[in-house]
């Protein structure tokens, strides 16, 4: 297979050196080929660049086109030539179906593009393939030799190109960011005067300072009733800070923070679903479900009014932690090219825990609306990504850039992972202040120079307070000679919005301290104070005589804690030497580095290098790293303690910031509207990115179009646009032969009838079904055309034009050597039996492997494998490998190479050219990715043909709003069906012209054909008179001229009563017609044009 091996002529590959070197001057050189490829040919760039592939055919550079650009092929993006290049010898390759054909020229033309360096140096050319001087390629080849200090410069070339443009997307100081979270970083108060004041939250991350115009909006977090009088002044002094407050009522603060927030969405987002609740899961009954769901959609609302108010273009719009996860999409409403990102400062739970929460599919639909999505860690990016796989269908990969993207309605959502620092400044503020040195001292005087080893945590069992008491009550019992020498210090921090969450582990842990005091008196010294009073400076004091930092969570996004402690240690040195000298040595001074014992279960655990990370579940692991860190020698306490440091430093909050908002910035946002395209109404509502010129498919336009054109084909997908697809059950039910798929519709039998009796319309129904499944719903349905599998096989309609053909089974390649199928599906089932939902199903000369039903992930991984495996199977076989359908609901598809709906349309047009039928007018409807080959086909073929002498008019429409090839869409099948209700109008219509010929075509005998013509003179005289009358009233007076067109049916309905026709067919056409005439009237159209359309009529 010459796709899998290199060209002999090819020179020996070479690979990039360690040392890259700088390259003082580049050349930037696009290449541009004219080629008048075939359907499924693309043209590939080979040179001797190491960009270019080293001459190798495997590692060719693939060129790209467009309808409008064909036949100009280029590459997309431009190739950087470094200074020791004079010239570069490049030449062109013809590839099909991703396998290498041929060289240009037969293999004996080399091109030879001669390079000159200045200071705005750009080279392009303007090629014809296989058009150029042929040169002795081997001695050219042989001559050809890469240096690899060339190949380094290339790639610094590059590289340095790429931060060039992107140096234009960093963030500046003249940038403004919007921050959104539930509570403003500010803390405001009323005097006794009255007056408001407020200041920030240093402690808050998002109370950043940096360079950017920042403005913040959320909510006012106080103790105190804000009354209606209030809020005014309040906002007026959070204005000044830049700040714009939302004020909620109490009622639903509590009902969205307190119970929704905080009791339900915060346990599912921790892993924690209690299954065996009172209850429930959520705690909810369906009343409660409903009430809580609209208050938390309604107080994302009110975040969306405010954040459209104050906005201002160009903004980036950054929300903040899952209380808003639903105003991305509320935004996107109103600013769709606003760059938004939403950072989850909380971990993502599994797949499993997130299908438990009922809301499950909105929230996710919510955030994806973003443009950027923000974790700590990895790990909960991880779960983020399975979940929408696994719940909504979505892809994600790794884009061209190495940036994890999510890719859903043709969007890329951008998923960035940072854990966040703290900053210095703050930091030495409070250990600055004049009062931190005597705050330190009252605490040690407290311990009397024990060991101290000191947790801080929040009275909720997610932190495992209690676990933390009985493991150290269980190495006590085991290690008793440390009585007297350590001391536990526990400092709990209320959290009465947990509820009886807070109760409960306020009670068990006060039991736990009390007997474990009884038993060693003064071994714990356990506190409870509020969040107020155990502020950054209080916490400071204490770690400055902490020995050891216990952190033992059960699950914990962001604690920061270990690096304020690590900061505190390195930041008061000077504070713990100034101790020293008034205090006798001990331990708890400081005099050495802290050590950090801190649970996996905790986002810090991955940042902080230096602690000892251990298993709170596992007391024996905790017992065993107590033991260590109270027995650490100097040399490994310092060792620890500087991995530590070194992120506290290289990572700030300042930092973290300004990274995130870089890549939310770098976001690729179109300019033009069109590129966005909005999915659905109310919680469900989305942006899909679509290609700009995607647009509702004006049936009007497309009708006049039809009715000019002279000669029409119209394709026609079966499942999914002609009737709706089957679910998985049935679709299962039908490939294994245990039911058959449901036939068309009489109303869509009578519409198609009526388009094949028009002898400009060459009607076709293609579909991936079988000739069998084709033949037992649409064979009897006159002048209709069939294509099976994809256009494998087809059989022409019996028209005037394609006579003799009618019951006659072609194929437009040679499908006789089946042999192949057995090997295949020995493979196949292989990978059925050990994928549970797997299954085979053979549609004629192809199989596929359907795995719609099988576990998203691990089917997916499977069809990649089963692909790979495929491949080496068919290398030699005219076969190709065709992957259909999305995550949840894909296939892999083996058929003969070459074979698809866009081949059908062309071989088609050619047969129809071949007969002196040149087609003006193409139609083509689908609904999934068989047929973007025929959507693709469609396009270039009008915009080839739009400056010839016979244009050709395209519609290209797809049922549903996707990414696809199609210029059109419609919504569903039942918009197909008014589509092509509307066709059939037209060709009625358009019968009044040549009605008399029209019998004679479809069999009517001479006698019926003059008994026509005499019934037409018969009603002739009335349509006469009544246009006569209509000329005389003037059109402003319409009352009168409705009520001369009401005689119409009147008349049809006599003489079709009185002279019935013996062709069923053109009583239907009779009754249609007098049907459709109110809805004429009503709509006011023309009505002489109305006249003339019964004039035609044929009785």
């Amino acid at each position: 297979d010459t796709s899998l091996t290199r060209h002999p002529l090819a020179t020996t590959p070479c690979e990039p050196p360690r040392d890259l070197m700088s390259s003082s001057s580049v050349i930037e050189v696009t290449f541009k080929v004219r080629a008048h490829t075939r359907y499924g040919e693309e043209i590939r760039l080979s040179g001797n660049l190491p960009s270019l592939g080293c001459d190798d055919i495997n590692r060719a550079v693939p060129l790209v086109t467009s309808p409008t650009e064909f036949p100009w092929w280029y590459n997309r993006e431009a190739v950087y030539v470094p200074e020791n290049y004079l010239s570069v010898r490049y030449r062109y390759l013809v590839f099909s179906g991703g396998k290498f054909v041929r060289y240009e020229g037969g293999g004996r033309l080399l091109r030879s593009l001669d390079l000159e360096y200045s200071d705005s140096a750009t080279k392009s050319t303007s090629d014809i393939l296989d058009e150029g001087p042929c040169r002795d390629v081997s001695n050219m080849l042989q001559r050809t030799a890469i240096n690899v200090h060339a190949y380094a410069k290339e790639i610094r070339a590059r590289k340095m190109a790429d931060v060039s443009r992107k140096s234009s997307d960093s963030i500046r100081s003249s940038d403004s960011v919007l921050v959104v979270s539930y509570f403003l970083p500010v803390f405001v108060k009323k005097d006794p005067r009255g007056c408001w004041t407020a200041e920030w939250n240093n402690e808050n991350i998002l109370s950043f300072e940096t360079r950017l115009r920042v403005s913040w909006v959320g909510t006012v977090k106080t103790t105190e009733k804000i009354a209606a009088e209030d809020e005014e002044p309040l906002a007026a002094v959070l204005r000044r800070i830049n700040c714009f407050p939302i004020f909620l009522g109490r009622n639903t603060h509590k009902k969205f923070y307190d119970v929704f927030c905080k009791q339900h969405l915060w346990p599912i987002l921790h892993h924690n679903c209690d299954v065996y609740g009172a209850v429930g899961p959520n705690g909810l009954n369906h009343q409660n479900e409903k009430d809580l769901w609209f208050t938390y959609t309604t107080v994302n609302n009110h975040f969306r009014t405010k954040v459209v108010e104050v906005y201002h273009e160009g903004d980036l719009i950054w929300v903040h932690g899952f209380h808003l996860m639903l105003l991305p999409s509320f935004l996107r409403r109103r600013i769709q090219r606003a760059r938004i990102g939403i950072f989850l400062h909380t971990p993502f739970p599994s797949s499993e825990i997130w299908k438990s929460i009922w809301c499950r599919e909105e929230i996710l639909q919510g955030v994806l609306s973003a443009d950027q999505v923000g974790f700590h860690l990895y790990e909960y990016a991880r779960h983020f990504l399975t979940t929408c796989r696994r719940v909504l269908g979505t892809h994600y990969e790794f884009d061209a850039s190495g940036n994890l993207v999510v890719e859903t309605g043709g969007r890329k959502i951008c998923i960035t992972c940072m854990h966040v620092g703290v900053d210095h400044r703050h930091i030495s503020h409070a250990v600055g202040r004049d009062d931190f040195v005597p705050e330190v001292m009252s605490w040690h005087k407290k311990f009397n120079g024990k060991t101290v080893i000191t947790g801080i945590d929040r009275l909720e069992r997610l932190k495992c307070i209690p676990l933390k008491l009985m493991t150290i009550e269980h190495f006590i019992n085991e290690n008793p000679g440390y009585i007297d020498r350590v001391i536990f210090v526990i400092i709990g921090i209320t959290a009465p919005e947990r509820g009886s969450d807070y109760l409960q582990t306020q009670r068990d842990v006060t039991c736990l301290v009390n007997r474990i005091n009884k038993i060693y008196p003064g071994l714990v010294y356990y506190e409870e104070r509020k969040e107020n009073q155990m502020k950054l400076f209080q916490r400071l004091s204490l770690f400055c005589v902490s020995d050891i930092l216990l952190v033992l969570s059960a699950r914990d996004g962001l604690n920061r804690l270990p690096i304020e402690y690590t900061l505190a240690r390195d930041i008061a040195r000077r504070v713990v030497e100034e101790i020293a000298v008034n205090l006798p040595e001990s331990p708890g001074t400081a005099t050495r580095e802290g050590v950090m014992i801190i649970s996996e279960f905790v986002s810090t655990a991955r940042v902080m290098r230096g602690a000892l990370i251990v298993n709170p579940w596992k007391t024996d692991e905790v017992k065993a790293a107590l033991k260590r860190a109270l027995t650490m020698g100097a040399t490994e306490h310092d060792s620890r303690f500087r991995r530590s440091l070194e992120f506290c430093n290289r990572i700030t909050t300042v930092k973290w910031a300004e990274t995130v908002l870089q890549d939310l910035k770098q976001v690729e946002k179109s300019v033009d509207n069109c590129n966005n395209s909005t999915l659905g109404l109310g919680i469900n509502y989305r942006v899909s990115g679509l290609k700009a010129g995607f647009s509702p498919l004006d049936v009007v336009k497309m009708s006049k179009a039809y009715s000019n054109s002279r000669q029409r084909l119209i394709l026609l997908d079966w499942g999914g646009t002609l009737v709706d697809v089957l679910d998985n059950c049935e679709a299962y039910a039908v490939a294994t032969g245990h039911a058959t798929r449901g036939g068309p519709s009489v109303e869509l039998v009578e519409m198609l009838e009526d388009l094949c009796m028009d002898s400009r319309n060459h009607v076709f129904v293609i579909s991936g079904k079988d000739i069998c499944s084709m033949q037992e719903f649409f064979v009897e349905i006159e002048g209709l055309g069939l294509a099976a599998e994809h256009g494998c096989y087809f059989r022409l309609p019996k028209h005037s034009v394609l006579t003799g053909h009618r019951q006659k089974w072609q194929t437009m390649i040679s499908v006789d050597d089946t042999s192949w199928m057995d090997a295949v599906r020995r493979v196949m089932d292989i990978y059925t039996q050990r994928t549970h939902g797997a299954y085979i199903e053979q549609k004629g000369s192809a199989l596929i492997w359907q795995f719609r039903d099988a576990d998203p992930e691990f089917g997916f991984m499977q069809s990649k494998e089963l692909e790979e495996h495929l491949t080496e199977i068919i290398s030699s076989q005219p076969l190709e490998i065709i992957r259909g359908g999305g995550i949840d609901d894909g296939y892999i598809e083996i058929r003969p190479e070459g074979l698809s709906k866009g081949l059908f349309l062309t071989h088609i047009l050619s047969l129809l050219k071949s007969m002196g039928n040149y087609v003006d007018f193409v139609l083509t409807v689908g609904d999934d990715v068989t047929d973007e080959a025929m959507f693709e086909t469609a396009n270039r073929l009008e915009a080839t043909s739009k400056n010839s002498r016979n244009p050709v008019k395209c519609y290209s429409v797809v049922v549903g709003k996707k990414y696809t090839e199609a210029k059109n869409y419609v919504n569903d099948c039942d918009a197909v069906m008014e589509l092509l209700q509307s066709l059939t109008r037209v060709t009625l219509y358009e019968r009044r012209y040549h009605s008399a010929l029209d019998l004679s075509n479809h069999g009517a005998e001479e006698e019926e054909d003059s008994c026509h013509q005499s019934k037409n003179v018969e009603t002739s005289p009335f349509l006469a008179h009544l246009r006569s009358n209509l000329s005389n009233i003037p059109r402003s007076n319409s009352e009168s001229r409705v009520n001369t067109l009401r005689k119409v049916p009147e008349v049809l309905k006599k003489v079709h009563d009185d002279h019935p026709s013996s062709n069923p067919s053109q009583n239907r056409h009779i009754e249609h017609r007098r049907s459709t005439t109110s809805t004429t009237i009503s709509i006011e159209e023309d009505e002489m044009q109305t006249i003339d359309e019964y004039d035609g009529i044929s009785f």
